[in-house]
C-alpha cells in the first residue's frame, strides 16, 4: 500500500501506454481516502481540456472518469453513485473504447456513456501521473487541481500491474491495510 499526498510521475518504461492513437484504455485501481477531492489518474496532451486527456478524480466524494479525444467541444464525464471518501478500500475499473467510456466502483452498477462524435483515439505525451500533476491544463473542474491524499494498493494499466515503487519518481510512503 502506498500513501500519496502529492503527484507521482511514473518513469517512461512504466507509463508508456501506446501514446499515439490509443483506441482503448483500461485502468483498475484500488485505493482509500478520507478526502472529498483529489486527482487519482492523469494522462494528457495539450494545454487546455480541448486537447486529448483522460482522468480519474475524486470530486465531492464520488469518482469522476473524464476524457476528451481532442475533437469534442466538451469532455465526457462519468460520475459514480458510490461515495469513496469514507476511508474504506474501493476498487474502480474504468475503460474507454474509442468514444465509449465505462466506470464501475466496487460492486456498483456499470456507468456507461459515449462522447460526442469526432475523434476516436487518445493521443497523449505518454506520461501517466498518479495523485495529481504539476502541469494540468486550464479550464478543468477546480477539484481536479487537488492532489490525491490517501492510499493506493494496486494499479493495473491495460491489464498489466503497475509497480509503483519501482517506477515512481517521488517520495512514496507505505500505508497499513485494515
Amino acid at each position: 500500500m502506498f500513501l500519496y499526498t502529492h503527484s507521482e510521475k511514473l518513469s517512461p518504461e512504466a507509463s508508456e501506454t501506446g501514446v499515439q492513437g490509443q483506441r482503448e484504455n483500461s485502468f483498475h485501481i484500488t485505493f482509500q481516502t478520507l478526502e472529498k477531492h483529489g486527482l487519482l489518474i492523469w494522462l494528457n496532451k495539450g494545454a487546455t481540456i480541448r486537447g486529448d486527456y483522460l482522468s480519474l478524480a475524486v470530486v465531492d466524494g464520488f469518482l469522476e472518469f473524464s476524457f476528451n479525444l481532442g475533437k469534442q467541444i466538451l469532455p465526457l464525464i462519468l460520475r459514480s453513485y458510490t461515495r469513496v471518501d469514507n476511508g474504506l478500500w474501493h476498487t474502480a475499473h474504468l475503460q474507454r473504447k474509442e468514444r465509449l467510456g465505462t466506470l464501475r466502483v466496487d460492486d456498483g452498477p456499470v456507468i456507461t456513456a459515449t462522447s460526442d462524435p469526432g475523434a476516436t483515439e487518445l493521443n497523449t505525451d505518454g506520461v501517466l501521473w498518479l495523485g495529481g500533476s504539476p502541469g494540468l491544463p486550464t479550464d478543468l473542474p477546480t477539484h481536479y487541481y487537488h492532489g490525491f491524499n490517501g492510499c493506493i494498493d494496486s494499479v493495473l494499466v491495460d491489464g498489466q500491474p503497475l509497480y509503483i515503487i519501482m517506477h515512481g519518481s517521488g517520495a512514496v510512503r507505505f500505508c497499513g491495510k485494515s
